[in-house]
């Protein structure tokens, strides 16, 4: 296998810091702030979503051939790519001018792309102008009585929303078993933020009185050493070039690879979870 436990050679050291950033802490960050220095590595190391997504949506007649959809919480733009490439008309409502600005270069192709900034709780959309809300990777951090209140404003009447995020199935394997355990150890409030601490409870309340309906859908990545440190990077618990514990973290990462690669390669499986329901 041959890779080295101290973060490989110096042309991935060189890749992965050409833009050194001072970052001492993520705690006090607002949730607005926490990717806008993780934009280049969310881009191009996130997961996007499977295809299966629209036709599940098309079956089950929440996704006309028509539709106008509101992405909340749109980031880079991975989710809207999906419908835009079906031909949707698709409005981003991103607060992070960093990401909204990466997504707009990354959809220009896309006529039917508007990009808007705005938030859950005021998305600056007209009343009742929405067919389809979707919000992927987002929910968790919305201040969900007010942005039910939005949802409810911008929808149009007996229209859904569809709320999705991309699961690491942890204990499939030796190394996500392994992955998991890097993260508890150096990942600044990874346990507060993770995606798990949003509860099917919370989602049931959020649509209550009517009824959610659930989802699984698979999905999946493949990475290389530096793909493997891009992935790592581009979630906002991890330290960043200048923490102090951003360079044992990345040793032990690269040795992890070392370890558990097949063919140079890694695989993150997922579960993209997917949970629909409208408002009474």
């Amino acid at each position: 296998m041959g890779l080295k436990s101290n973060f490989g050679t110096s042309e991935l050291r060189k890749s992965f810091s050409l833009n050194p950033m001072n970052h001492s802490s993520l705690v006090q960050l607002t949730t607005v702030e926490r990717f806008s220095k993780r934009v280049e590595y969310y881009q191009k190391y996130r997961p996007s979503y499977p295809n299966t997504l629209i036709e599940f949506l098309l079956k089950s007649q929440l996704l006309k051939t028509n539709s106008k959809i509101a992405d909340i919480g749109s980031g880079t733009g991975l989710l809207s790519e999906l419908f835009l490439k079906r031909g949707y008309e698709v409005q981003g409502i991103e607060p992070n001018s960093k990401m909204r600005k990466a997504a707009e270069s990354f959809l220009c192709k896309f006529p039917n792309f508007q990009s808007i900034n705005g938030r859950a709780e005021k998305t600056t959309l007209n009343t009742e102008s929405a067919d389809l809300i979707v919000a992927a990777q987002s929910f968790h951090w919305f201040n969900l009585k007010l942005a039910r209140l939005e949802f409810n404003r911008i929808l149009k009447k007996e229209c859904s929303v569809v709320i999705l995020w991309n699961e690491l199935e942890k204990d499939r394997t030796t190394f996500l078993k392994k992955y998991e355990d890097l993260l508890l150890k150096y990942g600044i409030d990874y346990s507060r933020v993770r995606h798990q601490n949003i509860s099917e409870t919370q989602i049931k309340h959020f649509f209550k009185p009517t009824s959610v309906q659930k989802r699984v859908l698979v999905n999946s990545q493949v990475f290389d050493l530096k793909g493997l440190i891009g992935r790592t990077l581009s979630s906002s618990f991890t330290p960043l070039f200048g923490h102090p514990s951003h360079q044992p973290m990345m040793d032990e990462l690269t040795q992890l690879f070392s370890e558990q690669q097949e063919g140079g390669k890694v695989t993150f499986l997922y579960q993209t979870l997917v949970y629909t329901g409208r408002f009474s």
